[in-house]
């Protein structure tokens, strides 16, 4: 039922496949709701709104092909394809723009086309869609590409990861992974990050649960917040000497975490970056961090600590469990344990060894007092040795 001003209201029609026209303006609320035996549907590009549950309990519908060209970008937060097993979307040539939560919580959606004219992607237009195995972009759009078949949407002009999915490798072209890059892909089960990676977005490897391997590249220099929380099946990660900061809850809920080592780069660790890493029994803090997040290692089970500070940090009581500081041993470089039991917090540990071989860390050639770099203090260190003082 179409009505004079071309809106589309109803469909009475047991037709499987439906294209609706290029003269309808608008699809109605219900307009398809409950229209069980719908298997594609191509919406026409004269559509500018969608009602709510235009196609609500259409549990048939796997298909839509989206020619839209004056839908407006901003729209509001409600759910098209709801209760609709949808597996593949076509965005067309001529769509300039896709709307917020055009496909928002399709977890069935496998396959994602988009074609050459897209220029902006709406808010949550794809997000919840954890089911994507292949992402496909026209090679004539401008704005966005998916280069080297990698199964991904990369923004050309920074070379930032967009959109990834399960069966996403990630080109060494990309310059960094973009917020909730590939937030809840339960499939991703390892991922490469390239050495053309500088950072990792927050929340761009979220709730991936089912990966177990990462491996992440020698340019990576901050590592955001939240980037791999809640990667319950990760077992361990190396981060390299590149980065200097691993953002709050980075790590956090990555509870088959058995080890970390953080390497001298590393100046920041935010708060609760490891918090709920339960597996985790082992921890090396290098002499280059000057600030440790409340609660960064909290509900863990650190049986090891190893501290290179010469001279420990400020950090609150919550940094590491309570059980920690009866339980643990805290390992401190050779004759620094008295240091360690006169400041506050750190003076709680019951079980302080100076048998940390702070070399064995790779400590900077030449920095004789400890500072974590080399200058001419270390000079006068070195002077000061030799005269006894």
């Amino acid at each position: 039922i179409i009505d004079n001003q071309c809106a589309f209201l109803k469909y009475q029609n047991s037709a499987e496949n439906r294209t609706i026209p290029n003269s309808v303006t608008s699809i109605g609320s219900s307009a398809f709701y409950d229209c069980i035996w719908l298997n594609t549907v191509t919406i026409g590009n004269s559509v500018t709104s969608i009602g709510e549950s235009a196609f609500y309990g259409c549990n048939a519908l796997t298909s839509v092909t989206y020619n839209a060209v004056n839908y407006p970008s901003s729209s509001s937060a409600h759910i098209w394809f709801r209760d609709s097993p949808l597996t593949q979307l076509v965005i067309g040539d001529s769509v300039q723009s896709i709307p917020d939560y055009l496909a928002y919580g399709q977890s069935k959606l496998a396959s994602l086309s988009i074609g050459r004219s897209v220029s902006i992607i709406g808010s949550n237009a794809f997000k919840g869609c954890t089911g994507i195995t292949s992402i496909c972009i026209n090679q004539n759009n401008k704005v966005y590409d998916s280069r080297e078949n990698c199964n991904a949407i990369i923004n050309t002009s920074d070379n930032r990861l967009i959109l990834g999915c399960n069966t996403t490798v990630i080109p060494n072209s990309v310059t960094s992974i973009g917020s909730a890059a590939f937030m809840d892909c339960s499939g991703l089960t390892s991922v490469t990050i390239p050495n053309s990676v500088i950072s990792i977005g927050e929340y761009a490897f979220n709730g991936c649960s089912g990966l177990t391997s990462v491996t992440i590249g020698n340019s990576v220099a901050s590592i955001g917040m939240s980037a791999f929380s809640g990667c319950s099946g990760l077992t361990s990660v190396n981060i390299p000497n590149s980065v200097t900061s691993i953002g709050s809850s980075a790590f956090s809920g990555c509870s088959r975490l058995t080890s970390v080592n953080i390497p001298n780069s590393v100046t920041s660790i935010g708060s609760a970056a490891f918090n709920n890493c339960s597996g985790l029994t082992s921890v090396t803090i290098p002499n280059s961090v000057t600030s440790i997040g409340s609660a960064a290692f909290y509900n863990s089970n650190i049986r090891d600590i190893y501290a290179a500070f010469k001279d420990p940090i400020a950090i609150t009581s919550d940094v590491f469990p309570s059980t920690c500081y009866s339980n643990a041993i805290l390992h401190v470089p050779a004759g620094r344990d008295r240091y360690y039991k006169a400041r506050d917090v750190w003076k709680n540990f019951q079980n302080i060894w100076d048998d940390y071989e702070v070399s064995d860390v790779n400590d900077k050639k030449g920095d004789v007092n400890g500072d974590g770099v080399v200058n001419v203090t270390d000079v006068t260190a070195v002077i000061n040795i030799i005269l006894g003082n």
